[in-house]
């Protein structure tokens, strides 16, 4: 199974593969991300920080080898911005938004 993780800004569909307690599970839940370059970076999940925690762990060569995610390019109705998302302007959005849907 795959999951969605953004690196870099490049988001690409990884490998899931989720540890708890150092043991691998069969999870598509995870509280905590690790990124791996090494092996030597398997390590860290004995931390006390990871402890009793699902940590997704996402290696740096199964992200290289993983399929790029295409994200569509939405403009803001307001500013025109790709991915603005009404960031420039929250009521004036939101009011675009509502005002479209009168069945509520």
């Amino acid at each position: 199974m795959n999951a969605p993780y953004r690196h870099l800004g490049e988001l690409r569909d990884v490998k899931l593969t989720v540890y708890q307690n150092n043991l691998r599970i069969d999870s598509t839940e995870w509280d905590e991300i690790l990124w791996v370059e090494s092996s030597d970076d398997m390590y860290a999940l004995s931390a006390p920080i990871y402890k009793n925690k699902r940590v997704r762990v996402v290696r740096k060569d199964d992200w290289k080898k993983s399929p790029i995610i295409i994200e569509p390019n939405l403009k803001c109705p307001i500013c025109g911005k790709i991915n603005c998302k009404g960031e420039c302007d929250e009521d004036r959005y939101l009011h675009l938004i509502w005002s479209k849907d009168e069945t509520f």
